[in-house]
């Protein structure tokens, strides 16, 4: 699938968080929380969460990830999230012909989130062969999320 954007998180004043879709080229549909559950060469990815947007998201978008939102509707409920795994959120279609770049992260790393910012991958650096991510508002995460 081609990446038609990126997908971030946050949380709001009480620490629920929040899943966030930019998108740049196109639209997405909804997105994912998943974790892969299984050995390196036997993984399998399980479903924690599933959203649909009611509109193909164009721009910015932000939901809460437990609660109801206005717009978006819960097809698969959060689940409890457990410490020792790593989630992965990301953005999709409907039909397979565009998505969001994933965020990842730790239920440990949910505690350095503070509300108003989204946590998601800025750039690969190739030198250090790895994602770096970075935490910034809602605006300066679209704007990121959509430069060359």
């Amino acid at each position: 699938m081609e990446p038609v954007g990126k997908a971030g998180i946050g949380v709001d004043a009480e620490g629920g968080l929040i899943g966030y879709i930019a998108v740049c080229d196109k639209h997405i549909d909804g997105a994912t929380l998943y974790y892969d559950e299984g050995s390196a060469t036997d993984s399998q990815e399980v479903t924690a969460g599933v959203w649909t947007s009611d509109q193909p998201v164009t721009a910015l978008a932000g939901w809460s990830l437990a609660g109801h939102t206005s717009g978006w509707t819960t097809t698969t409920p959060l689940k409890a999230l457990e410490a020792d795994r790593t989630y992965s959120l990301y953005g999709w279609t409907h039909h397979n012909s565009g998505s969001a770049v994933d965020v990842s992260l730790t239920p440990a790393q949910l505690e350095d989130l503070t509300p108003g910012k989204v946590y998601f991958i800025d750039h690969y650096d190739v030198a250090q062969n790895r994602d770096v991510y970075a935490m910034r508002s809602p605006a300066e995460f679209r704007k990121a999320a959509c430069r060359p």
